[in-house]
């Protein structure tokens, strides 16, 4: 009987799952909805995971914090118009008089698009680079 060539194992290290740098992902972009929790426990998954280099964590952690919620209100409070309403002497409404809005119009609408599309690049950036490395 011919014997068999005996071969070394070969060390192959696998990752079966993601579920980390996915979830870290979502929750950097989504997490601030959960009072601002969310997007820390992102940003602990973000910093533990071997995944990822140091430069890429800064980007995820320090590129619009608290991701599109947070972004969104800034933008919101940015832009909003403050005003007041009152009653005259008879009870009836006299009605509103609004001021200007923080910023101009069209300085409020760029901050609302940038404050959805910042977080979605970075988490696309982000991905990625996950993506690129082997599993």
């Amino acid at each position: 009987m011919p014997a068999l060539a005996h071969a070394e194992p070969i060390s192959v290290q696998t990752r079966t799952s993601d579920l980390q740098e996915n979830l870290a992902i979502a929750l950097l972009l989504f997490g601030s909805l959960l009072l601002i929790a969310g997007w820390l426990i992102g940003f602990v998954l973000l910093w533990t995971s071997d995944r990822w280099n140091r430069r890429d964590k800064l980007i995820g952690t320090l590129i619009l914090p608290g991701g599109i919620p947070a972004a969104l209100l800034f933008a919101l409070i940015a832009g909003a118009r403050f005003g007041s309403c009152g009653v005259d002497r008879s009870g009836r409404s006299a009605g509103c008089r609004y001021g200007p809005s923080l910023l101009p119009e069209p300085i409020a609408t760029a901050l609302l698009v940038l404050g959805i599309a910042v977080p979605v690049a970075t988490a696309v950036y982000l991905h990625r680079r996950i993506s690129a490395q082997p599993s």
